[in-house]
């Protein structure tokens, strides 16, 4: 398999004003003129939030469709409670910040690339290589120190401070807690989200690799350095 990256850049991510865009290039793309999507469950709706063009370069913007997204999906089979719209959620739903007009969320995550109105590929974020493998099989591979990024939607405007466990039942035996830790300012619309792996733990068994214990959930920094990577093979 090989795997294309995008050259570091800094992502802009401006809390005053919403602004969350993003310019790259993918090095030896090969793939054509293509949109950047994100799907709200499996494939289903995909919207467009940004585009590749012929030489690989990438631009994202989740402001463009927020307010449209948010007033055709709100209170839609695609939303969740907002405690479940995260990679990591706590195990103790009942002690979740509670807000007035309790919003709806969903966990989108990774975006993808379609190509005449056809899913082609992933597009995944993260701070540094090494992650890269086991953010595409987390199931046998082991994480590492660091970060990946991906999208929530959010029904509304979000402040949120908490802390919180969940436990990973890593080979139906051994119970190993898992320490989840948010701090988030997210706007009405489509967030970009970093999950800081903070520790890891290493399995005794070989049947699976090591896996995140520690986590923040946090909104990327200013000048956050992100790496963007598909899983296709090229031909």
């Amino acid at each position: 398999m090989k795997i294309l990256f995008l050259l570091p850049l800094l992502f802009v991510f401006a809390c005053s004003q919403g602004q969350q865009s993003t310019k790259g290039k993918v090095e030896n793309y090969s793939g054509g003129v293509a949109d950047v999507m994100l799907s709200l469950f499996e494939g289903e709706s995909p919207f467009k939030v940004g585009a590749i063009s012929k030489d690989g370069s990438l631009t994202i913007d989740l402001d463009l469709y927020s307010e449209q997204l948010i007033s055709d999906i709100e209170n839609s089979k695609f939303t969740d409670p907002f405690a479940y719209s995260f990679q990591y959620i706590c195990e103790d739903i009942d002690n979740f910040p509670q807000f007035d007009n309790q919003p709806n969320g969903k966990n989108i995550g990774h975006f993808e690339i379609w190509q005449n109105s056809e899913w082609q590929d992933n597009l995944f974020a993260a701070d540094n290589k090494e992650l890269r493998y086991w953010i595409q099989n987390p199931a046998y591979l082991s994480a590492v120190k660091g970060s990946f990024f991906q999208v929530t939607l959010s029904t509304q405007d979000i402040d949120m401070r908490h802390t919180c466990s969940n436990t990973d039942f890593y080979d139906n035996t051994e119970e190993i807690t898992v320490e989840i830790e948010y701090d988030l300012i997210l706007k009405k619309g489509l967030n970009l989200i970093e999950y800081e792996i903070l520790e890891v733990h290493q399995p005794s068994s070989t049947e699976r690799g090591a896996f995140p214990v520690k986590v923040r959930v946090k909104n990327p920094g200013e000048n956050a350095a992100i790496l963007w990577f598909t899983d296709s093979e090229q031909t």
